[in-house]
């Protein structure tokens, strides 16, 4: 298969987005999705899936929330409390530092997930759907976030159809090191232009910034 005859799209799934907020978990947007591969007239393909969090710090602040309280909306967005000083409602200084102080929102874009199946693998199709994440879901974030975490150790729910896609994703074939696997998929997110934070899972990069 040639990555030059393919055509990517995201099928992007129905998404309620609050107008009147109230909550703290009203300033959040998930969109999830399929990743959809053409490969000429009429021959469309599930190539994965993804998840995107848009986290509204700024409106949040606005409204008189406490950071805190949005960032513990989500479990999935809960670790991004490391990237701030909550005393400050500021980002930390070494989040500062690797992004060259040239953050002016504190909202955030959590990459939560981007699944490539494997007929589509190593064909740059991931690092091709991680920009057009960046792009069209960026909004006014200034931080996009992710968390290496290889799927192959994600805890089993017992969920069939959780399962199933699981299978479907030969995970198996993956590294089966925690360690190995870890550094391996940290270095292919630096590849993207991500930056390690340290002591800490979470991987940034400053949407400002022109990506690999």
């Amino acid at each position: 298969m040639n990555p030059i005859d393919l055509q990517i799209y995201l099928d992007v799934k129905a998404s309620s987005i609050i107008l009147n907020r109230e909550d703290p978990v009203d300033f959040l947007n998930t969109f999830q999705g399929d990743v959809i591969a053409y490969e000429g007239p009429d021959r469309r393909k599930l190539a994965g899936r993804f998840r995107v969090i848009q986290v509204d710090l700024e409106g949040a602040l606005e409204d008189g929330l406490m950071m805190i309280e949005a960032l513990d909306a989500l479990q999935e967005v809960e670790e991004c409390s490391r990237l701030f000083d909550l005393i400050r409602q500021e980002f930390t200084q070494e989040v500062m530092e690797l992004c060259q102080d040239e953050l002016f929102t504190r909202n955030l874009l959590i990459i939560d997930s981007l699944e490539v199946l494997p007929a589509f693998r190593g064909l740059g199709l991931g690092k091709g759907v991680m920009r057009g994440l960046l792009q069209r879901f960026r909004g006014n974030a200034g931080l996009a976030v992710l968390q290496v975490q290889p799927l192959q150790f994600a805890k089993d729910t017992g969920d069939s159809k959780a399962m199933a896609w699981r299978r479907r994703m030969g995970l198996q074939k993956f590294i089966q090191g925690k360690v190995k696997a870890a550094r391996a998929l940290g270095d292919y997110y630096e590849e993207m232009g991500f930056l390690h934070l340290r002591r800490s899972p979470l991987m940034i990069a400053n949407l400002a910034w022109r990506l690999p």
